[in-house]
């Protein structure tokens, strides 16, 4: 019968406090040792998708993100969605936002990643069903569908990941 996870973990701990115990027993008599390992808080890193996609909000942001795997997270985008057109809010302040521009639509047509953006933690992405037109267009209409649809929930997840300390 296989070992229990937590008869593995005493196993564990009983076998790391015999080898400090042995590796101490030349500079002490009779050395003891007790082992305590604490849990590491797990910082979940996230990013945002809302517009013209299938499951708009928070999507958990794995190591070497892109916009394209964000939005098969987000279950993929609607066939009405402007793919050259896709916004990145890069830096967590909606008053002056840092806007990308991401063209899934050469990917789709010319296998050209290049306008494929790699994401950073807290990136909210917008893919639009019209056009946006240049980033300052683009603020202006995307940071009210922003405001209303991510800033109640923003810092319930953004305050947790400023907070984290390893």
């Amino acid at each position: 019968v296989p070992a229990t996870p937590k008869e593995q973990l005493i196993t564990a701990y009983l076998k790391a406090e015999r080898r400090v115990q042995e590796a101490a027993r030349p500079f002490m008599r009779e050395p003891r040792a007790q082992i305590a390992l604490k849990k590491k808080l797990l910082k979940v890193k996230r990013v945002f998708v809302f517009g013209d996609v299938k499951k708009p909000g928070m999507v958990p942001m794995a190591r070497n993100m892109t916009v394209l795997h964000a939005l098969a997270a987000a279950d993929n985008f609607q066939g009405t969605a402007l793919l050259e057109e896709i916004r990145v809010v890069r830096g967590g302040d909606f008053t002056k936002p840092h806007i990308l521009t991401a063209d899934l639509a050469r990917f789709f047509t010319y296998g050209d990643s290049s306008r494929n953006i790699p994401l950073e933690e807290n990136d909210v992405i917008f893919v639009p069903r019209e056009h946006l037109g240049d980033a300052t267009e683009a603020a202006q209409k995307i940071m009210p569908i922003l405001q209303v649809a991510i800033m109640p929930v923003y810092p319930a997840y953004l305050l947790p990941a400023l907070a984290f300390r390893p």
